[in-house]
C-alpha cells in the first residue's frame, strides 16, 4: 500500500495532486486551513494552520506518526506544497508578523515535516519527498523578497537533507518547479496594484499571454516521481513540451 501526505489540499496544486494520487490507488491525507471538498474513501482532511507551530506539530504527530511507521505501507510520500506569496511589497515595507508567518509556512513547516517523516518511517519503507519550488528560488523578483527567500532556503535544505542521507537508497527528494500554474496565487499576484507591487507587469503578462498551466497537468510529474524507484536528490522543472 502507498500513503501520501500533502499540504495545501483545499485548492490548486495540492488538491490536484491529491486527486491524481487517489486515482492511482494511494491513500492520501491532506492539510489546509480551509475545508476540503475532496470526497473519496481513501482521503482524510486535516484542518491545520501550518503557520501555527504550537498547534500543528502536536496535531501532525498525533495523526500521522502511526501512519508513517505502519508496516503495511511500503511507500510513503510527503508533498510540501502549501505556500504563500506574502505581502507583495518592497522589502522595507514588510510587516514583521506577516513576515514571520510566511517563513513559518513556506520554510519552517516543510523542513520540519521532512525530518519528521524521515525520523518515523520504517527502514524498509520507500520515502519520497517533493518540495514545490519556483523560479523565484533563483530569480530576484521585486516585491517577492520573502517568497524568493523561503523558496531558495527550502531548496538548499532539501539538498542538505539528501546529503545527510546519501547512503539511503530508500529515500528520494525532489525540488520541483511547476512553472506558471493557474492557481489562486496567480490571481492574488495579478490583482495587486502596479504602483505597490514592482513585479505586477511580469505576472500580468503570464495571464495575458496564456502562459498559465492547469495544475492537473503539472501534478502528473509529481505522481510519476513518487512512484519511481530513484534515490537521492533531484531537481526538475515542468516542461510544457514533454
Amino acid at each position: 500500500m502507498k500513503f501520501a501526505f500533502i499540504t495545501g489540499t483545499s485548492s490548486g496544486m495540492g488538491k490536484a495532486a491529491a486527486n491524481e494520487l487517489l486515482s492511482r490507488g494511494w491513500e492520501v491525507a491532506g492539510a489546509s486551513r480551509r475545508e476540503s471538498d475532496i470526497s473519496h474513501s481513501n482521503f482524510t482532511h486535516l484542518k491545520i494552520d501550518l503557520r501555527d507551530l504550537e498547534s500543528f506539530v502536536p496535531e501532525i504527530t498525533k495523526k500521522l506518526k502511526s501512519k508513517i511507521s505502519d508496516e503495511k505501507y511500503e511507500r510513503i510520500a510527503l508533498i510540501n506544497n502549501a505556500a504563500s506569496a506574502g505581502e507583495l511589497l518592497r522589502l522595507e515595507e514588510l510587516d514583521q508578523g506577516k513576515l514571520q508567518d510566511i517563513y513559518t509556512l513556506n520554510l519552517i513547516a516543510p523542513v520540519w515535516l521532512t525530518g519528521f517523516f524521515y525520523k518515523h518511517k520504517l527502514e524498509s519503507s520507500r520515502l519520497r519527498i517533493i518540495d514545490i519550488s519556483s523560479g523565484a528560488a533563483h530569480t530576484a523578483l521585486p516585491g517577492l523578497a520573502a517568497y524568493c527567500g523561503t523558496k531558495a532556503a527550502l531548496s538548499m535544505s532539501g539538498k542538505v537533507f539528501a546529503e545527510e542521507n546519501r547512503e539511503d537508497r530508500n529515500m528520494a527528494i525532489m525540488s520541483y518547479e511547476p512553472g506558471t500554474v493557474d492557481t489562486e496565487m496567480q490571481v492574488q499576484l495579478k490583482d495587486q496594484s502596479p504602483e505597490k507591487f514592482p513585479s505586477y507587469n511580469l505576472f500580468k503578462s503570464f495571464r495575458d499571454n496564456n502562459m498559465l498551466v492547469k495544475p492537473e497537468i503539472v501534478v502528473k510529474d509529481i505522481a510519476d516521481f513518487l512512484e519511481a524507484n530513484t534515490f537521492g536528490y533531484s531537481h526538475k522543472r515542468f516542461d510544457p513540451n514533454q
